[in-house]
């Protein structure tokens, strides 16, 4: 639906029908399938959605093979003799806006409760928002905040919107945003250094190594790895800028027998 109402005093109802574009893609890597959809809709609202199917990574046990009751698990028996591991999926989606020109900048949204009081608050149900600039690209390393129900502003300090009164901008609403399962300074920590955090911003560059949220030929590297994480280290403004945002988000996917062979999207 786009939209629906009931109008009870005189029983009228109204529903209109909603419709999108979807463009959409689909990378088969090694075992795994993905498919990435984005989705346009008439409220000019813009979806993204990731889809993992596929085979899962799995290893051979024997049957018999003596459990210790006592060791960690690391794995979902799927079949027997057949052990499908815990394992994450992160995707990092480059985004290079344009809100009416190239000068933008990023702000976090929070929702604030108000100190109950008779004057402002006498009810204790009031809150606002507070909105906080991120001003360089080391400010800008940003995390989810469920308790405050955070999203992120994207706008343009230039482009005043004629109802509002404030800048145009789109809400960044986070969907799936998983914590990155390894230890500080472990080898997946430092190699995929882009998933410490769930935002990032940096200032545009031409260059092809900036292109990519881990830069070029991650699996050539053995060592001085590079990525968002280091570009973020140089501190630079992102303010009222040409910029580039980088939103991490992923599954964290614990296997169950239904996944395999085949499994079904998630």
């Amino acid at each position: 639906m786009l939209f629906k109402h009931t109008e009870f005093r005189n029983g009228r109802d109204v529903t209109a029908r909603g419709r999108r574009l979807v463009v959409s893609f689909i990378c088969s890597i090694v075992n795994y399938d993905y498919g990435f959809y984005w989705s346009f809709y008439q409220d000019g609202s813009i979806g993204f959605e990731a889809k993992a199917t596929g085979i899962m990574s799995t290893s051979l046990i024997s049957p018999t093979f003596p459990q210790d009751p006592n060791a960690p698990e690391f794995s979902t028996l799927v079949s027997p003799g057949v052990n499908a591991q815990y394992h994450q999926h992160i995707f990092a989606i480059r985004l290079d806006p344009m809100l009416d020109g190239v000068r933008n900048e990023v702000s976090t949204v929070d929702a604030v409760l108000l100190p109950q009081n008779a004057k402002e608050n006498p009810y204790g149900n009031g809150f606002i928002v507070k909105e906080t600039l991120l001003r360089t690209s080391k400010e800008a390393v940003t995390d989810p905040c469920p308790a405050s129900a955070r999203f992120w502003r994207i706008s343009n300090r230039n482009s005043i919107n004629p109802i509002t009164g404030k800048p145009v901008g789109y809400k960044l609403m986070p969907g799936n945003l998983h914590k990155l399962m390894a230890a500080e300074g472990s080898y997946i920590w430092e190699k995929a250094g882009f998933a410490r955090h769930s935002m990032w911003v940096t200032p545009y560059t031409d260059d092809l190594e900036e292109r990519y949220p881990d830069g070029r030929f991650v699996s050539n590297r053995n060592g001085n790895y590079t990525g968002v994480h280091k570009w973020a280290e140089r501190n630079e403004k992102v303010e009222d800028s040409d910029i580039v945002v980088w939103h991490v988000f992923g599954i964290t996917h614990i296997p169950r027998v239904e996944d395999f062979p085949i499994m079904p999207v998630e």
